[in-house]
């Protein structure tokens, strides 16, 4: 399967879907003559004008259905569509969401049950993403339990000062090895700024591995936080992999122990698998004796 297969390989050919995010790169393109409705955080004319000196081929960004400027995804479509949705698509969103939990539940809003949302995520293993902690239930939770909708100074530190290139390749994709890894900014440190708490940043706040993703799901899930289960991931592809989740009431949260467990496992397993193809040791400078 191609990209775009694995992305709609659990939604049917006659689903009404709803696409978040497309910008100029739609999953589902409106003359593909499925049911598709699109939603993004700006309109055609200015995604065009926002696209227009990056290189892109602006003739791919397609009128806008419902443009999103802020608060519950759900509220930017009209009440009459919630829960009408057979499908929902977004492609390297949840990543950048500040409380992913509420757009999980926002989804669901739209979603009807047993609808499907279909994700594509990068896979932290492959791209300048790493070396930064894998998120946990605890992250989110934490992120929703605060009503999140700004990046804090701890994700922007570590979009700073925690990204790396592999061979100076920002992005490399499976089985690439880790070679020349870099970080990609100087170390230092930026005090707060005045003003700097109502300026909204973009980042990759939270990183993923397959195990770690639907870990997260299994876990959310079970705390009823998630009105989704997973149904599969897809082994991953360049530096992305692929999940599907059906909405539809979690586990028992007293019975998940030894599947978590098992995901815990192979998650670090992911991670293992990825260092261990490091050409070269690093190389870490004694420290220098401290005179008495």
């Amino acid at each position: 399967m191609d990209r775009n297969e694995k992305i709609l390989a659990r939604i049917a050919p006659e689903a009404r879907i709803l696409e978040i995010g497309p910008s100029f790169a739609p999953i589902v393109p409106k003359a593909s003559g499925r049911n598709v409705l699109s939603l993004d955080h700006a309109d055609e004319t200015e995604l065009r004008s926002k696209y227009a000196a990056s290189g892109v081929d602006l003739g791919r960004i397609e009128p806008v259905d419902f443009v999103w400027r802020g608060g519950p995804i759900h509220e930017a479509v009209p009440v009459h569509l919630h829960g009408t949705f057979e499908a929902v698509i977004a492609s390297h969103i949840v990543e950048h969401i500040p409380d992913p939990v509420r757009f999980f539940q926002s989804v669901g809003v739209l979603l009807k049950d047993g609808g499907v949302l279909s994700l594509a995520n990068p896979d932290q293993r492959y791209c300048f993403d790493l070396l930064k902690p894998t998120t946990t239930y605890a992250d989110l939770v934490e992120a929703y339990e605060e009503k999140r909708e700004r990046h804090t100074r701890k994700a922007l530190n570590y979009l700073n000062y925690t990204s790396v290139s592999n061979d100076r390749a920002g992005v490399w994709g499976v089985g690439t090895r880790l070679g020349d890894v870099q970080f990609l900014n100087a170390f230092g440190y930026v005090p707060p700024q005045p003003g700097e708490a109502d300026t909204y940043v973009d980042c990759h706040a939270w990183f993923f591995t397959p195990a770690s993703f639907e870990l997260l799901v299994l876990e959310l899930s079970a705390l009823r936080l998630l009105p989704f289960q997973m149904l599969e991931t897809l082994e991953p592809w360049g530096c992305e992999f692929y999940a599907s989740l059906v909405k539809a009431p979690g586990p028992d949260a007293t019975m998940i122990g030894p599947e978590r467990l098992g995901l815990h496992w192979k998650m670090r397993r992911e991670l293992q698998d990825q260092i261990a193809t490091w050409a070269e040791p690093v190389r870490v400078p004694s420290p220098v004796p401290v005179r008495a």
